[in-house]
């Protein structure tokens, strides 16, 4: 029961680092998107591709939406890589999370230009893959330790 105990804890600690790790690069990817598009002369869908600036009520959906991610794909990392040092490993998680929230936002974009609606994907795969890589960091810190299969 006590070795339950600390594997759950384990995992709480890599859900918390993880969603700490997609907030933080959402919130980056965010901005930098908007200036990008302001610059490229975007301006019409803008609010409708990112609301939470200025932050509205209807923009704490996708900021929960990816906590809620962050810390499931921080869970579900810890687990998918165990004590390996396997980079196919690690990137097939990353991969996977970041094509699967991306995709799901092109069917929602349907109208709206291409490569809007490619930053999205791109913007998926870096939010896991930023938490793959602070997982990664912590682990080798022994801050959280990697499941024992």
């Amino acid at each position: 029961m006590n070795q339950t105990n600390a594997e759950r804890i384990e995992s709480l600690k890599a859900g918390i680092f993880g969603l700490i790790t997609a907030g933080f690069v959402f919130g980056i990817t965010e901005i930098a998107g908007r200036f990008i598009l302001l610059q490229l002369g975007f301006n019409a869908p803008i609010d409708r591709l990112f609301p939470l600036l200025p932050l509205q009520w209807s923009s704490l959906l996708p900021g929960t939406a990816v906590l809620v991610s962050g810390f499931l794909f921080g869970v579900t990392y810890r687990y998918i890589v165990r004590q390996d040092d396997n980079p196919q490993l690690k990137a097939g998680a990353v991969m996977a999370f970041g094509l699967v929230r991306g995709f799901a936002q092109i069917s929602e974009m349907a109208q709206l230009d291409g490569l809007l609606s490619g930053g999205r994907v791109l913007e998926s795969v870096l939010l896991f893959g930023g938490a793959g890589l602070v997982l990664d960091w912590a682990m080798e810190r022994g801050w959280i330790k990697a499941f024992d299969a």
